[in-house]
């Protein structure tokens, strides 16, 4: 009986964690997000209530989806300024997709930032940024993170090697051209330059650099294998978390224990 007690006792604590993160959630959301361009890159914006010079850069995977708001306020909770581009090509900003290094684009995200971006009758500026990207995001952020105005970088199931991925983004070239038409628009000269690793390079990151990176993975991942990844990790010193039961984390993935664990990360 006292045994069944104690189980019992541990299940409604987790319940109750769950529950008081899902409600700081609803008490934070007093804001909705507003829609700022840099040139071709469009993006939104999340403005905390506070004065804080720290902002999140959500990196997405691909494809992506166009409404992450609801991830947006949890880190807005947290205390951070939320910014949420589009690669150029992709959705509603301009260009071409894979012309120049998705990378690029952040780090144009990351220069506005710094230098003061519009966003409704007022000036947003920062000096902290914190990359956040999933998957395809994830290869992006990491090969953002020597920006110099990063502090922290947690990539999600990260794609640390192109070339290693092969069929995966073969297949997923074909799903964007039938699935999502004109969601992604590239051409196939530029494509074959982004497989033959001359676009993104997220396993060219420095030893200083990997010391303010955080991976974090499922042991279960089907698509990036945790054994690869723990051996790019080892390789290039860098943390890696990984969580019992999960797979492919996706931003729809960070809630619950996977959004626990990521809030813990940030606040080391």
């Amino acid at each position: 009986m006292k045994k069944c007690f104690i189980e019992a006792l541990s299940f409604y604590e987790e319940l109750y964690e769950l529950a008081r993160h899902e409600c700081d959630l609803v008490i934070s959301t007093r804001f909705k997000p507003t829609r700022c361009r840099i040139g071709d890159i469009i993006f939104d914006v999340l403005q905390h209530s506070s004065q804080t010079d720290q902002a999140v850069i959500l990196c997405d995977g691909l494809p992506g989806s166009i409404d992450q708001e609801e991830l947006m306020m949890r880190f807005s909770g947290l205390g951070y300024h939320v910014i949420f581009p589009r690669y150029q090509g992709t959705w509603e900003s301009g260009g071409n997709f894979l012309a120049q290094s998705p990378a690029e684009d952040i780090r144009k995200v990351c220069d506005a930032l710094i230098e003061g971006v519009k966003v409704n009758q007022g000036i947003l500026r920062v000096s902290k940024v914190l990359l956040f990207g999933t998957s395809f995001g994830g290869s992006v952020a990491l090969d953002t993170s020597s920006h110099p105005s990063v502090v922290q970088t947690i990539a999600l199931s990260p794609v640390w090697k192109i070339s290693a991925f092969t069929s995966i983004f073969d297949s997923l070239k074909i799903f964007l051209v039938h699935s999502l038409p004109g969601a992604y628009r590239f051409t196939n000269k530029d494509w074959q330059l982004f497989m033959d690793e001359k676009v993104i390079h997220p396993d060219r990151i420095s030893e200083d650099v990997a010391k303010k990176v955080t991976i974090v993975a499922g042991d279960n991942d089907p698509e990036i294998p945790i054994a690869q990844l723990r051996e790019f990790c080892t390789n290039k010193n860098i943390c890696i978390k990984v969580l019992p039961g999960q797979k492919h984390l996706s931003f729809s993935k960070v809630r619950g224990l996977v959004w626990q664990e990521i809030s813990r990360i940030i606040q080391q």
